[in-house]
């Protein structure tokens, strides 16, 4: 994914929701990022995410962390819009729906922003793409399908 996006991250404001680890946040840091934000419910993975950017001396400002419901948290609007959003929920929800339409509402995705999703079919990502967004690349690992969009 990240090879999509060669010359459209450093400089840029990414977030991603549902994060565990925080890892596509980190890549983007290390590929100059500006600022990367990880949202998720598990304390000890966002915790995992700030000792990670401690130990590579990145600076509080550079890597914020949420510990809450990505869902709740795209319900209101950003001070500022995100240029990457990685979207990568349990594959369980039932809420994929819902993503984009808040995110778009709430203008988080900035007007030249990418939005990586990661689904468990084709299916989903194309009914995700038809609420507003353009399928940019698309491809399959496994049984995880995933995504570039943008608007």
């Amino acid at each position: 994914m990240f090879n999509w996006l060669q010359g459209k991250v450093s400089g840029r404001r990414s977030l991603e929701l549902f994060a565990g680890s925080g890892i596509l946040s980190l890549e983007a840091l290390s590929r100059g990022a500006e600022s990367s934000t990880v949202v998720d419910t598990a304390k000890t993975q966002t915790q995992h995410f700030q000792t990670i950017c401690a130990t590579f001396q990145i600076e509080p400002g550079h890597c914020q962390v949420h510990v809450q419901d990505a869902f709740k948290l795209i319900q209101t609007k950003p001070i500022k819009p995100y240029h990457l959003i990685f979207v990568d929920p349990p594959f369980n929800t039932d809420r994929y729906l819902d993503i984009v339409p808040a995110l778009l509402k709430n203008d988080f995705l900035a007007h030249d922003g990418f939005l990586y999703l990661e689904a468990p079919s084709a299916d989903v990502i194309a009914n995700v793409a038809q609420q507003g967004l353009t399928l940019y690349r698309q491809k399959r690992a496994g049984q995880v399908h995933y995504a570039l969009l943008t608007r």
